[in-house]
């Protein structure tokens, strides 16, 4: 049934990677650095009430792993200026991806309004150039969650670092193309919730 609905290109090209496989010929294969900026994340002194609950946004992977849509609007702790003065967080802008890179690696959303994580997560923050639509990114990246994780490294813990999500490749279609495949894949994540 859903084969029935969507047409083949006419070619395509391999990859050389075993959870994406071939891809349209036209379509490029680019590293995560050259759509976006990956930030890290950074948690303010817990010992100091002073940087706790304020207005500024502030994710874990905890908050990541217990959204129940793509998006994220705000985490269980909030921090306060004072706080993000002092921990050397950056604050992304909405449309921003929050992808957790350790305990555990992969958890996933778009931020809905400003935010910024703790260390357990990086911020993929889109470049300007229209590179990328956020959503299509965000199911991509969904996608590639157990292949991600797979590239963690650590004794104590496993964690994929800034360096290596940065040179994560994925597939990059033309925007008009990223906006079909998110509006189906939109569709049909509702139709099978409902």
């Amino acid at each position: 049934m859903l084969g029935d609905t969507l047409k083949r290109y006419p070619r395509y090209r391999a990859t050389g990677l075993k959870w994406l496989g071939p891809i349209p010929t036209h379509w490029k294969l680019r590293r995560l650095r050259t759509l976006a900026q990956i930030v890290n994340g950074a948690t303010p002194s817990t010992g100091t009430p002073a940087y706790w609950n304020g207005d500024i946004v502030w994710l874990t992977p905890e908050d990541l792993g217990s959204a129940a849509t793509p998006y994220v609007e705000r985490g269980e702790r909030s921090i306060t200026r004072q706080g993000y003065e002092a921990c050397g967080a950056t604050i992304a802008p909405a449309g921003s991806i929050v992808i957790s890179t350790r305990a555990p690696i992969g958890h996933v959303a778009i931020l809905r309004q400003p935010a910024c994580v703790n260390q357990g997560c990086r911020l993929v923050v889109p470049t300007t150039d229209d590179a990328t639509i956020s959503e299509y990114l965000y199911y991509q990246l969904t996608v590639a969650r157990h292949d991600i994780a797979s590239l963690g490294q650590g004794s104590t813990f496993t964690e994929i670092s800034r360096g290596t999500l940065a040179d994560y490749r994925v597939a990059s279609p033309p925007l008009n193309e990223q906006a079909s495949i998110v509006k189906f894949l939109d569709r049909e994540t509702a139709r099978i919730d409902a």
